[in-house]
């Protein structure tokens, strides 16, 4: 039998990717990856999107629900010249959560709001 691979970090179209969550899946499993945890910028999958993974829960390639959120710097640790943040990844978080729906939203907000001034 042959050893599959983990990838947990994957972003979809819900961000930058290519593809969508069940692209991303059936893709996975032709390259022989095992489970994929879906981390895409400041986003959680829409209420359409968790029911079709729900549907695919038996899917040969196993799936983990995450986000990937930008943080900044703490003020006595910034460095100038190094940037603003960092990126930190969450796994196996619940996609229906308030507080992280609401965080995501304003995330997004003001990564719109920053590429309109450049």
């Amino acid at each position: 039998m042959t050893k599959k691979i983990q990838t947990l970090h994957c972003h979809t179209t819900t961000s930058d990717g290519e593809l969508t969550y069940l692209e991303t899946l059936n893709f996975c499993q032709k390259i022989n990856i095992g489970t994929v945890a879906f981390t895409d910028h400041d986003s959680l999958p829409k209420e359409k999107d968790i029911n079709l993974l729900l549907k695919n829960k038996n899917h040969p390639t196993k799936w983990i629900v995450g986000t990937e959120l930008n943080s900044g710097w703490p003020k006595e640790l910034e460095i100038p010249g190094i940037g603003n943040g960092f990126e930190v990844i969450g796994l196996f978080v619940d996609p229906t959560n308030a507080d992280l729906k609401d965080h995501c939203q304003k995330a997004q907000e003001a990564r719109v709001s920053r590429t309109k001034k450049w």
